[in-house]
């Protein structure tokens, strides 16, 4: 377990989200102490999907945000073992990964200079900005997210990722500060840490 508090939060997801981590165990075959990487692919999900509850229900965003980030990765074992999958597995997994509503499907894509936040949905932000913060399962920020990534995507623009990243924390923490759920200048990750702890 990492910066996100282990087995307390991962406790309160699947109370709030317990069909939803089953499918990423049984469709997507990422499950609690499998071999290889894969149960860190299984705790990433769930740190993006920590971090995307405590933002989306802040603002008031469905559920069906929370859902998308626990699931964001669904296909990475697929992606990088197919021989672990049947011919009717797969079916099943493109099946439940094409009822995850598009914005949310993209929005944890790699970033292009195209992106624009006009582009995209405030969830599908909400949801961006979680998977930027997390590396593996420890909530980091975009600074730590960027330096522990560049050395894995090399061919990615890095100044843009962190420019875009900072557009999202201010964009969202004005949200919250709207609805007036946040105030002062803490800032959204120090916040959203802090949320994590309680």
């Amino acid at each position: 377990p990492g910066l996100w508090g282990g087995t307390v939060n991962v406790a309160k997801l699947e109370r709030l989200f317990p069909a939803t981590i089953e499918t990423l165990s049984d469709i997507g075959k990422l499950r609690r102490d499998d071999v290889d990487d894969f149960e860190n692919v299984r705790h990433h999900c769930l740190a993006v999907g920590l971090v995307t509850e405590i933002m989306r229900r802040s603002i008031g965003l469905p559920d069906r945000v929370t859902q998308a980030g626990i699931l964001h990765d669904l296909k990475k074992r697929f992606e990088k073992r197919p021989q672990d999958f049947t011919a009717q597995e797969v079916t099943r997994l493109e099946r439940i990964w094409m009822e995850i509503p598009e914005d949310l499907r993209l929005a944890t894509s790699p970033l292009t200079r195209e992106n624009s936040l006009e582009k995209t949905t405030l969830r599908s932000r909400v949801l961006n900005l979680a998977d930027m913060w997390t590396l593996g399962d420890h909530v980091i920020g975009l600074v730590g997210r960027m330096d522990g990534s560049r050395a894995r995507w090399p061919q990615l623009d890095w100044d843009f990722h962190m420019e875009w990243g900072e557009k999202l924390e201010s964009e969202i923490w004005n949200e919250l500060k709207q609805r007036g759920v946040v105030s002062g200048n803490q800032g959204l990750l120090n916040w959203v840490l802090f949320q994590i702890t309680q």
